[in-house]
């Protein structure tokens, strides 16, 4: 059996082995490299199917850096560069001992695409700004992630870095946000500025009243969410010289009753029964027949013969047996099909209503809420408020009935507890809201913007700053200002 099993390992090889060869002389170098390659796995000891395979590859980085130096003498210095990648990129996944003959070769595309690159940034950053350079230089992040090309790569960060600090030096800011989107600009490029402190900001939320219903513990639950809250938006800044007063009204209830109740559960059962059916049944019913047969019947008949007698003949009568058929007639017994009238009791199925009666204890919970916080002072007025009132309501038993679909069941309503700190998570996410939809209105809906406007728009999150605000901010970032969003996030 391993014999067989070798035997057709060795056709399967030699088929693939075949098929190799067919593709490298053809000139598919990439298939012929494939096929190779499960020639080798399939037996590690071919050594002539490793060079061979080595060959391949080799041919594939040729053809390669051949269509990287057809693209580059068409201009396409970007479509050169790709094809450079996939070769370092094959050559690298392959690990194969690379044709001395291609290592000048690959080392002068290398040199040259380098020295593309290097212009092709150096334009960017000329024309858009250094954070459109490093856009760039991103874009060809994978070609530059080959060790063939470390030293370009740290060029380029060079380059991008002091371009960046050159551009830092040009910015005049006098203004607060303003300072901030250059000193933000300015930290991606390892240059710190003063920012002086941000106007309209408050260190945090002093909150004073209550909520009519909570305990205590609840109330500072609540305010600790609260300050939580403020201290995630857009308002919040540590350095503020003062913090935000806002002020909590409202209340929280919830009222309990239980009344005895019966319920009443119904179900359907499949219900056997028994019915019967007539049906026609074939059996083999005997009956007599005459049947005429032939026997034959033997008698006795007489011939005469002549034997010697003396000096005369004497003629004898010898008797002689014979046979002759004759026709007869006898009764027998024969079978015919016939069909006969039988009853049999068939097992059938009914659905039948069933109903399950018991006695529990119903409990209703009434719960209502009104929180309201309110800032009032130091900053733009901003309300938020949640509100709830609903019911909930359950059994109490400790019947079973498992037809029934019936087990203990408790109501387990909503505590008092459990309702304030649902309303507290409610009031707590309605705050982070209108303190953004504040912050909104008060600073990105303007007709007109200067740069301190804008920034200060910007501030809340580039990603929504109105057209107007960003023509603003390019006065300052010039071209850079379509990349600096990532910079500006808070």
């Amino acid at each position: 059996m391993k014999t067989l099993v070798l035997i057709a390992c060795l056709v399967g090889c030699a088929s693939v082995r075949s098929k190799a060869d067919d593709a490298f002389e053809q000139g598919n170098y990439l298939a012929a490299a494939d096929l190779y390659d499960q020639v080798v796995k399939d037996d590690p000891d071919d050594r002539s199917a490793q060079a061979r395979r080595d060959d391949a590859r080799n041919a594939v980085l040729r053809v390669l850096l051949f269509q990287a130096e057809q693209a580059r003498t068409a201009q396409d210095d970007a479509g050169a560069a790709g094809k450079l990648d996939e070769l370092l990129r094959r050559r690298d996944g392959w690990a194969v001992p690379v044709d001395p003959r291609l290592v000048p070769q690959i080392a002068a595309a290398v040199d040259l695409t380098g020295r593309w690159l290097a212009g092709a940034v150096a334009t960017r950053v000329s024309s858009v700004g250094p954070l459109g350079g490093e856009a760039l230089v991103h874009s060809y992040a994978a070609l530059l992630a080959h060790s063939d090309f470390a030293r370009v790569a740290r060029d380029l960060a060079m380059a991008t870095k002091r371009a960046g600090i050159a551009k830092c030096d040009t910015f005049v800011t006098a203004t607060p946000y303003a300072s901030w989107v250059a000193a933000r600009y300015c930290a991606h490029f390892g240059v710190t500025r003063e920012v002086p402190v941000l106007p309209n900001l408050a260190n945090g939320l002093v909150i004073d009243g209550a909520i009519s219903g909570e305990t205590d513990d609840q109330t500072t639950d609540l305010r600790r969410a609260l300050a939580v809250a403020f201290r995630g938006s857009v308002w919040f800044e540590a350095a503020a010289p003062t913090a935000a007063h806002a002020t909590l009204a409202g209340h929280i209830a919830a009222a309990f009753g239980s009344h005895p109740v019966t319920r009443v559960m119904t179900w359907t059962e499949s219900v056997p029964y028994t019915e019967y059916e007539t049906s026609q049944e074939s059996y083999e019913e005997p009956y007599d027949d005459t049947e005429t047969y032939t026997e034959s019947v033997p008698s006795t008949e007489y011939r005469t013969e002549t034997v010697p007698c003396g000096d005369t003949t004497c003629t004898n009568t010898v008797p002689e047996t014979v046979y002759h058929d004759e026709t007869r007639t006898r009764t027998v017994t024969k079978y015919r099909t016939a069909y006969r009238t039988v009853t049999n009791p068939v097992t059938k199925y009914r659905d039948e209503e069933r109903e399950f009666s018991y006695d529990a204890i119903e409990r209703v919970g009434a719960y209502t809420s009104a929180l309201t916080l309110q800032v009032d002072r130091e900053l733009p007025v901003v309300i938020a408020a949640v509100e709830s009132a609903f019911t909930q309501s359950g059994d109490d038993h400790d019947v079973s009935n498992s037809a029934a679909g019936v087990s203990p069941h408790r109501a387990n309503l909503m505590s008092i507890e459990a309702l304030a700190t649902r309303e507290q998570g409610r009031l707590a996410e309605r705050f982070a809201q209108v303190l953004d939809e504040r912050y909104g209105a008060v600073y990105c809906t303007l007709e007109t913007y200067d740069v301190e406007a804008a920034s200060a728009c910007a501030y809340r999150d580039p990603s929504r700053t109105p057209p107007a605000a960003h023509a603003q901010l390019a006065t300052l970032l010039g071209g850079d200002e379509r990349f600096v969003n990532p910079l500006l996030a808070r």
